[in-house]
């Protein structure tokens, strides 16, 4: 799969692979063209939407969309760390996207929006090994290892577990690497937003 690129704002476009394709080029082709030299105040403020554009980048590849349709579907108050939930319980579901940012904007819980959408909790299986969990998948592993596999899909989870859950699905594959180096970069950031860029940097 090809996707389109453009370097820095404005700049010219071209046609290159998918990250998943060619993981090698994962530093160069999503972060390098849109870091740009700033000074001062802006620095941080650069690094910010640098890191969310480079985020929303390597979510639209993982669930085959357009930018611009990632980037509308974050219009409708949607945070971006949940941009990849909405992808991927309307890809398990068949129900379109919007629809599913409309059913979360009406207070809907994420897991019991995927039990409606017939996206039981099964569907959102990670699994964690044992030296990896931290007090972010503690519950997770506990309700996983602690369930027969035949009561997974009738599990419930918070939304912030749905979150971390979808995340280790989608980074693990575009990246390559096991969860516990996933849970790690996540632990050393602020947001979710922020790990693909240390992932892309080895660190």
């Amino acid at each position: 799969m090809h996707v389109d690129w453009r370097c820095g704002r404005g700049g010219r476009r071209w046609r290159g692979p998918a990250l998943g394709v060619l993981p090698g080029l994962l530093l160069g082709l999503l972060l390098s063209p849109i870091f740009e030299p700033l000074t001062g105040a802006g620095e941080a403020h650069g690094q910010v939407g640098a890191d969310r554009d480079a985020y929303v980048r390597l979510m639209s590849i993982h669930f085959d969309l357009p930018a611009g349709e990632a980037e509308r579907l974050l219009e409708g108050r949607l945070a971006a760390d949940e941009l990849p939930v909405v992808l991927f319980l309307a890809r398990e579901s068949g129900i379109a996207a919007p629809a599913v940012v409309a059913m979360r904007r009406a207070g809907t819980s994420w897991s019991a929006l995927g039990q409606r959408a017939g996206v039981g909790g099964d569907r959102f299986h990670v699994e964690i090994p044992d030296a990896a969990v931290d007090a972010r998948v503690v519950r997770i592993h506990e309700r996983f290892s602690g369930t027969p596999r035949s009561g997974w899909a009738s599990l419930d989870f918070t939304d912030d577990e749905v979150i971390t859950l979808v995340h280790l699905q989608v980074l693990t594959h575009q990246f390559h690497v096991p969860v516990e180096r996933v849970l790690r970069a996540r632990a050393d950031v602020s947001s979710w937003i922020e790990v693909p860029a240390r992932l892309a940097g080895g660190r």
